[in-house]
């Protein structure tokens, strides 16, 4: 893989696919659907190029079910991302 390809979100497990990136049904979010692959309880991290203040699981109509942590970081880009 070229080293000058971007990628809008990247995990950190290679057990974890992001299946969709798409806007959500309803307001301005962004829904970022991952697949673990191996049936294995996983823990990853979610690497975002944008900046966003809150995450949350859902289920497949999109009903939020679980506030997740977001965390500030510096992204390969340079870019901040910020966190609550």
């Amino acid at each position: 893989m070229a080293e000058d390809v971007y990628s809008y979100a990247n995990v950190d497990k290679k057990n974890v696919v992001i299946e969709t990136i798409k806007k959500a049904e309803e307001g301005e979010g962004t829904v970022i659907r991952l697949f673990e692959r191996d049936n294995a309880k996983t823990t990853v991290k979610l690497l975002v190029d944008t900046k966003f203040t809150k995450a949350f699981t859902c289920d497949l109509l999109e009903n939020e079910e679980e506030e997740l942590k977001v965390e500030e970081a510096v992204n390969a880009y340079g870019k901040e991302s910020e966190g609550s």
